[in-house]
């Protein structure tokens, strides 16, 4: 599935009013990692600590690193944000599925962007 939202990250809307700067800090930092993720420059030593830390051999550690940030299926965006379209996909495979109603509701009924804009624009 070329299209899909493979993972997420998600806190109540009470919790990110009282822990506003700490949500900013963290998706500032998941920026970071995604792009640093992504970058060519830094393949090599991505592939290097997936082997160590899984404790498995490099070649299966290339192929993990290939299939999640090298290959046709952007499991996460390139920019760190968030695929609207790929999330209504996931949204309306729930929906298939009964776990959600139908018609199913648009992505900004879940997301509230402004914690990722803000991060965005603020680094450095």
């Amino acid at each position: 599935m070329p299209k899909y939202a493979w993972a997420a990250h998600t806190v109540r809307i009470d919790w990110a009013r009282a822990h506003h700067e700490a949500l900013v800090g963290f998706i500032r930092a998941w920026l970071r990692g995604t792009n640093y993720l992504y970058d060519p420059a830094n393949k090599e030593e991505i592939v290097a600590l997936i082997a160590s830390t899984l404790k498995i051999e490099e070649r299966y550690a290339r192929s993990s690193y290939d299939a999640y940030f090298g290959g046709p299926v952007v499991t996460v965006p390139k920019d760190g944000g968030i695929d609207l379209v790929a999330l209504q996909i996931t949204l309306d495979a729930m929906a298939a599925q009964g776990d959600l109603p139908t018609p199913t509701p648009p992505p900004s009924k879940y997301i509230d962007l402004q914690y990722w804009l803000e991060a965005r624009d603020t680094l450095k």
